[in-house]
């Protein structure tokens, strides 16, 4: 209800020592630095959260997505969620629509599964994502349109060894990480095949 079509003004608090400094990891003081932003408003009944869960179920893995829906009305609501992903081919995966419906001010998460061949899963070699479609229709109008990018994998522990999608990963640690870090120097690292960026502690 605040915001305005067009140019909104936003005044932003610095605190001088924030609770969050024990996570930072500067070694030294730094200016506060505030990049691009952007407001926008959203419906009632709206998408609050997505999130993706991966389980490995013989030759083929299962991908669930979970999409949590959210109502800020004071009175039950109702709303149809319709869904589509698709490979990077574009091909589609699943698709279809689920009906919610929300008490007062109240959330609740909608799932979806589909199974994922094992050539199709995220890796550092092979960084599959999928294109996540949705759109939330309430009384007849749709309200809302979100499009994503997902990936599916699974991590998990072999004989105390980090391991992506059951495969065991070496871990190989950027020696000096240095005051800043541009994404070229990223792209460098990854080249070289390092995969781990050690972060001093807070302070």
């Amino acid at each position: 209800k605040q915001i305005r079509k067009g140019s909104n003004n936003l005044t932003i608090k610095v605190l001088s020592n924030p609770a969050s400094a024990v996570l930072e990891s500067w070694t030294h003081p730094s200016e506060p630095a505030l990049g691009s932003c952007y407001v926008f408003s959203q419906p009632t009944i709206r998408i609050r959260d997505l999130f993706t869960k991966t389980y490995r179920n013989g030759s083929v893995f299962n991908g669930e997505v979970g999409i949590v829906v959210k109502t800020d009305a004071l009175n039950p609501k109702k709303a149809k969620i319709h869904y589509e992903l698709l490979t990077p081919q574009d091909e589609v995966v699943t698709y279809g629509s689920q009906e919610i419906e929300l008490d007062m001010r109240r959330e609740d998460t909608l799932r979806l599964v589909a199974q994922i061949p094992d050539t199709m899963v995220w890796s550092a070699r092979n960084p599959t994502l999928y294109t996540l479609r949705l759109k939330t229709q309430t009384e007849g109008r749709y309200t809302e349109y979100v499009s994503l990018k997902v990936g599916f994998r699974t991590v998990g522990n072999t004989r105390g060894q980090l391991a992506i999608n059951g495969y065991p990963v070496a871990l190989k640690a950027v020696p000096d990480l240095g005051t800043t870090v541009s994404p070229s120097q990223l792209l460098e690292w990854k080249e070289q095949g390092y995969n781990l960026i050690l972060l001093p502690a807070g302070g």
